[in-house]
Parts: structure tokens; sequence; C-alpha cells
């Protein structure tokens, strides 16, 4: 492991002493042609051991949303594996499994549904907030900074005001996309916009302006 993840003040706890890299996005959300280069940021043990666990479910949930071509190729290689070595959430899913009819082009057809842990997403987007506050800012959030991630919310208008920085990075030739920007008036005020699997849209502030309750979010396939 490089120096230059170890001995640092950990990213996401903002207290223990960071032992390895880890990389912001887990590189089981790529295909293996697109995990090069990803970004990584110093993590101690225990964080990089809570993030990895929300990864390892969430990367076989995840794609069956997806309209990217590497959705498809994590549905097809990957996620039967995963959930095999995972007969707790392979159950969960199974059980949670309804039909809804949807509108598209105005063709309406039935899709299967299945609900996700809300808790463990909006967890795992808080931990790649700060990580990428960290990356692309060189700050590391405070624990009295609250992180909030939303849902179809609307918040493009905020990317268009005048601010101090702002960024957007495209991983895995589209897999994931994600923009930043970082207040005038505040160097803990940031707002992120991410797209995964060209599907999968939320959004992040590292402060407690933007919150809404999320109840019986569904993933389609």
């Amino acid at each position: 492991m490089s120096k230059k993840y170890k001995n640092k003040k950990c990213v996401y706890c903002s207290n223990s002493t960071s032992t390895t890299g880890d990389h912001v996005f887990a590189r089981e959300f790529f295909t293996l042609s697109h995990r090069q280069n990803l970004p990584k940021v110093p993590s101690c043990s225990t964080c990089n051991g809570k993030k990895a666990i929300l990864e390892h479910e969430l990367t076989a949930v995840l794609p069956f949303g997806g309209r990217h071509s590497s959705a498809l190729e994590n549905l097809k290689d990957n996620v039967p594996n995963r959930l095999s070595n995972n007969k707790r959430l392979l159950n969960s899913l199974q059980a949670s499994m309804s039909t809804i009819w949807v509108s598209n082009s105005q063709i309406i057809g039935p899709l299967t549904a299945f609900n996700i842990d809300q808790e463990k997403l909006i967890e795992l987007m808080n931990y790649i907030t700060k990580a990428l506050v960290y990356y692309h800012f060189n700050i590391i959030l405070p624990e009295n900074i609250m992180v909030n991630t939303t849902m179809d919310i609307n918040l493009s208008h905020h990317f268009g005001v005048k601010c101090k920085k702002r960024i957007s990075n495209d991983l895995g030739n589209g897999t994931i996309k994600y923009r930043g920007a970082q207040s005038i008036d505040s160097n803990h005020g940031t707002i992120w916009e991410y797209n995964i699997y060209g599907g999968l849209k939320f959004t992040n502030s590292s402060q407690n302006i933007f919150s809404i309750t999320l109840n019986n979010q569904n993933l389609l396939y």
C-alpha cells in the first residue's frame, strides 16, 4: 500500500488515522475494463470495513435499476455470484418482488420491482460525498457537518450559480457520472449530483439544506 494513503486523517470519520487507501466508488460497480484510475482517499480500517459491507450489498442490487451497458454486464457476469453468496439479500429481494405498470412513450407495460434498503443506500452515498469533498477540494468534513442524500429532486439550478470551485467527472465511460460545486461562503458547503448506470440519480449536500423522507423507493428491471 502506498504511503500516500497511510498515517493521515480518515476522510470518513475525521478522527482516526488512515491505514489504507479506499476506492471512493467500489471497483465492483465497474466492469473489468473500467476499473483503472478510480479515485482513492485515506481511510481508517473501521470506516473502510463499514463502507465495504454496504458496497458488497449495493453492487449486487443497483445494476438492476441501471440503463448503462456496464449494469447489464454486471447483471450477467457478477450479480448472480454476489447474490448466491448473500442468501439473506436474495431472500429479501424475492420476498419484496411485485409487478407494477409504467407508461413510457404512450406504451403501458408491466415491470418487476423490488424494495431496497434505503438507509444503506443513503449511508453509502454519504460516505462517497465525504470522500469526494476531500478528493477534489482537499477538505475533510468535520463530524458536526451533516451530509444528506435526496432522490428525485432537481437541484440543477444550484450548479449554475457562482461558486468557489466546481468539478465534473465521468468514470468508466458513463458507468458513474458526478458533478460537484463548492460554496463561495463556506468551504464545507458543497452540493453533489450523481448518475449511476445511466438511470439512478442522487443529490447530496454537505450541509443540512436539502432533505426529503424516502419511503418505498423501488428499483426496476
